[in-house]
């Protein structure tokens, strides 16, 4: 019993010599962690980003179609009912093209007119200034935020090159000429007059003084 007592302690110290590190290694940590700990720390380190984000942009309720579009124009032209709408125009002498508000304002525009635009054509009216001003619009309008604009077809001519070059080049540039459709929520009255008295329901007992 006393020899298997001994060759058990021989073979655990062989096994804790085999195991211990080797003091190279040991220094090597521990400078490794001496340096993490003195390392100066950034201007952003203590920085704590805020978990509630709140969007201030009012694009985004157009973007998800939660804005309200203009009703009550289903027999008018052009058509109203939009947010945003593109327009391509033929000048006498240069092409226009812009996004109109559904108020009535121009929020993004791009022209053969403007010279950084107009030095580097040969033609301000031919089909390569179309697709130019076509390529810049779509550009502006995702720089803006607006993704998606809605196109009139009733407002130009379905045959014209010059057209059909412009919308390509807006198509391809990821701007899409189709709106999302407007999410209308059921309306839910703060007072449901139709609905049966409460007071009616409840007895009332007679006051009966004894």
């Amino acid at each position: 019993m006393a020899a298997l007592l001994r060759s058990l302690r021989r073979s655990v110290t062989l096994l804790n010599t085999q195991t211990q590190l080797p003091i190279s290694t040991e220094l090597r940590l521990s400078t490794s962690v001496t340096d993490d700990i003195d390392k100066p720390k950034g201007p952003n380190d203590d920085y704590i980003v805020n978990p509630m984000f709140y969007n201030r942009n009012p694009r985004t309720l157009d973007f998800m179609g939660l804005s309200r579009k203009q009703s009550g124009w289903v027999l008018q032209a052009p058509y109203r009912n939009y947010y945003y709408k593109i327009i391509f125009a033929r000048r006498n002498w240069n092409l226009d093209s812009y996004i109109l508000h559904s108020s009535g304002n121009i929020v993004v525009s791009a022209s053969t007119k403007e010279w950084p635009i107009k030095k580097f054509l040969y033609s301000c009216r031919d089909i390569t200034a179309a697709k130019c001003i076509g390529t810049i619009l779509a550009l502006r309008c995702l720089e803006a935020g607006i993704t998606h604009v809605f196109y009139d077809d009733m407002l130009h001519e379905k045959n014209s090159k010059k057209l059909q070059a412009f919308l390509t080049a807006v198509q391809q540039n990821n701007l899409i000429l189709k709106e999302p459709t407007e999410k209308i929520f059921p309306i839910i009255p703060g007072i449901d007059y139709d609905s049966y008295h409460r007071i009616e329901d409840n007895k009332w007992s007679d006051d009966i003084q004894h």
